[in-house]
């Protein structure tokens, strides 16, 4: 692990660093073994390898003057380039589908609950056990919502109700739904597979950037994601109140 932390740190130095790095230590040597009598080097020499070092030093900072010039540009004009996920890089209605055991949190949730309604109704006909924690509709966190999606028609604590609604919908239910007064970061699809493996869905929320979420997948055993999001998830669920 220690070496794949020093790679990924040496990936991300920057040319124009290792440019002034090696200009400066060579100036410094140069200039401690002239000092010291090893080398014999005229004040000349010595100012024109200066002038020389202080050259590339300007012309490296005048790259990454460029670099932080054009990175306020785009941000101030909104044309953000996505070097992030916005799609799942597996397919969460077949990990929906295999699934034995699922967990799932967010703030409201309906859409999901809409799009994903018959995979759950076939899941609660095999008495797969699902946990659902949604944002308490009666909590302070609404009023964040709001900040978020202000000139949404629907709102938040109407879109909660909707969905437990939908879920109670659910024939033979296996679906315990709890309820917390906390503003989720994110939304979680947890599933357990048939074949011993579990594997995380996140989508990170945004504030009034709908169609840029942030994507990713985790299974266990492959990062500590997984674990940190689950038991991020188990200490919520043991905080939360079921719903009635």
């Amino acid at each position: 692990m220690k070496i794949k932390h020093l790679i990924d740190k040496i990936k991300n130095i920057e040319i124009h660093d290792v440019i002034i790095f090696l200009s400066g230590i060579t100036t410094i040597f140069i200039s401690l073994v002239n000092f010291l009598g090893y080398l014999f080097i005229n004040f000349e020499t010595i100012l024109q390898i200066i002038i020389g070092v202080s050259g590339i030093i300007l012309l490296s900072q005048f790259s990454l003057n460029r670099k932080i010039n054009n990175s306020l540009s785009m941000t101030a004009s909104g044309n953000l380039t996505i070097d992030y996920p916005t799609e799942y890089s597996e397919n969460i209605d077949k990990c929906m589908e295999n699934s034995i055991d699922v967990s799932i949190y967010g703030i409201e949730l309906y859409r999901d609950t809409d799009k994903y309604y018959q995979l759950l109704e076939i899941l609660t006909k095999r008495n797969i056990k699902i946990r659902v924690l949604l944002a308490d509709p009666e909590g302070d966190v609404i009023n964040m919502v709001k900040l978020r999606y202000p000139n949404e028609d629907t709102s938040a604590a109407e879109s909660i109700k909707k969905t437990i609604s939908l879920l109670r919908k659910l024939e033979n239910s296996t679906v315990e739904i709890r309820k917390i007064n906390y503003l989720f970061p994110r939304k979680a699809y947890f599933f357990d597979l048939d074949d011993d493996k579990s594997v995380v869905f996140i989508s990170n929320y945004t504030f009034r950037l709908a169609n840029e979420k942030s994507k990713y997948v985790f299974y266990k055993g492959q990062s500590n994601y997984y674990t940190f999001f689950k038991k991020e998830f188990d200490l919520m669920w043991d905080s939360a109140k079921k719903v009635t």
